[in-house]
């Protein structure tokens, strides 16, 4: 049986020396600093439109550590520039499906990119910190963190169906529920029903039932237990048609390091496009919810057997990290970032 593939392909070739000289590029006025922070000492002011190259730097955050063309190094602001990397990611990419569709079955053998982590600042009550992919937690991650925290972005992936992940097997690792969910647990027999399929790039069309941003006071171990917006992942349910409930649905997460190469991904305009508009309320307006196609890894999360029973979710396989998301508007996909409500 041969099975489709998703490719993406570059529209458009830039030569180096040009993604190289320009990064990002101004948007206003603003000051280039020589610390990453609103009272660091200011080099001089930028212009709009004015072109910046990348420099390696630690991380800091609302801060991006940029060169100047006449090669002045310092600091902008995050919110004052545009990242041209991301959008050219965004805008030199499209969708390629095979002709027989997307596939109800998941290969075991396909390609399964290595992973490709990063170490991100948080904030927290106590400041800013350095979360590394591996979270904090009172025990050592045993893989799911590092799973959940890669950074790379799949350049091709397998489209598949709703039914294809919820037929992934993982009955044997409910039995975890009431117990430490660790991965240290598994048996030999549970490791082979994850490892074939874990880290396979995959696309998967449907609607979002409901969408719900990490507790305001609570955090996960994965992001160093921090609770701001930007620092946490959304907990979104996929299901396959609008009548679909959540006790149907795939768990799908996008993360920190995903949210933040994606700037116009707001919880609010995904929640706006959900079956259901509000998590706290049973309200469902299956008429207006858009369909959505989402890119991402597969990944078994087993911390969550309760879920299940509770009518979370349908089950322990999630696509994790979310690494790409579009609308279907009217006959064309739209990518989240340029996607725009309704008035």
């Amino acid at each position: 049986m041969r099975l489709p593939f998703v490719v993406f392909l570059s529209l458009c070739v830039l030569a180096p020396s040009a993604v190289e000289a320009q990064d990002y590029v101004t948007t206003q006025w603003v000051f280039l600093r020589r610390q990453a922070s609103n009272t660091g000492a200011k080099i001089r002011k930028l212009s709009p439109g004015e072109s910046l190259a990348a420099r390696t730097a630690p991380e800091r955050s609302g801060f991006v550590p940029v060169r100047t063309a006449d090669g002045v190094v310092g600091w902008v602001g995050e919110r004052f520039v545009r990242d041209l990397r991301a959008e050219a990611l965004s805008a030199s990419t499209f969708l390629s499906v095979g002709a027989s569709g997307a596939a109800n079955q998941i290969d075991p053998t396909w390609e399964k990119p290595p992973v490709v982590t990063s170490t991100i600042k948080i904030r927290t009550d106590s400041g800013q910190l350095t979360c590394g992919p591996r979270g904090r937690s009172k025990r050592p991650d045993d893989g799911t963190n590092y799973q959940k925290n890669r950074t790379d972005v799949p350049t091709s992936s397998h489209l598949v169906t709703v039914d294809a992940i919820r037929a992934l097997n993982d009955t044997a690792l409910w039995r975890i529920r009431g117990l430490p969910p660790h991965r240290t647990r598994w048996t030999g027999d549970d490791s082979a029903l994850v490892t074939p399929y874990e880290g396979i790039a995959v696309t998967v069309e449907g609607y979002f039932e409901v969408v719900k941003p990490q507790s305001k006071t609570k955090g996960e171990s994965p992001n160093c237990n921090a609770y701001d917006e930007r620092d946490t992942d959304w907990h979104i349910a996929l299901i396959a048609t609008p009548n679909e409930t959540e006790g149907q649905a795939v768990v799908i997460e996008p993360t920190p390091r995903s949210k933040r190469r994606n700037k116009g991904w707001t919880p609010e305009k995904a929640a706006a496009i959900a079956v259901r508009h509000d998590s706290k309320k049973p309200t469902r307006d299956e008429d207006s919810a858009l369909r959505v196609r989402v890119t991402g890894f597969l990944m078994m999360d087993p911390v969550h057997p309760d879920h299940i029973e509770k009518g979370y979710r349908a089950t322990l396989w999630e696509i994790h990290p979310v690494t790409r998301i579009e609308v279907l508007v009217g006959s064309r996909w739209v990518d989240f970032n340029e996607f725009r409500l309704p008035p």
